[in-house]
């Protein structure tokens, strides 16, 4: 392996559960160790995603939850692309994805 290769995570295509508005993504995200790279999302439709969150570096052994909304597209992909570090020192793990068919602000959150 080397600086700056990528693996991605990818939805089938999928009709927009709220093709009117946005709709939520969320999940829950481990990026550690001192070699770590970059994780973005990527959302759009089949051939021209965009990319709408992205995270770099060292965020130490804590699982952090995202929500992020996504814009209204008639064939939805969503990516999940990690990129390589410098390094083998790290690690970039996801959990507890899901998608709502509403805006983020609109989803209530677990205690």
């Amino acid at each position: 392996r080397t600086s700056g290769d990528n693996a991605i995570l990818s939805s089938a295509v999928t009709s927009q559960l709220s093709p009117s508005g946005p709709t939520c993504l969320r999940f829950v995200y481990n990026m550690n160790g001192r070699n770590i790279g970059t994780l973005k999302v990527l959302a759009g439709e089949r051939i021209s995603e965009q990319e709408i969150w992205t995270l770099s570096g060292n965020q130490n052994d804590k699982w952090t939850p995202v929500s992020i909304d996504i814009p209204a597209f008639n064939d939805l992909v969503i990516k999940f692309e990690a990129i390589r570090g410098n390094g083998y020192r790290s690690d970039i793990a996801l959990d507890s994805i899901q998608l709502f068919d509403s805006p983020c602000t609109d989803i209530s959150l677990p205690v």
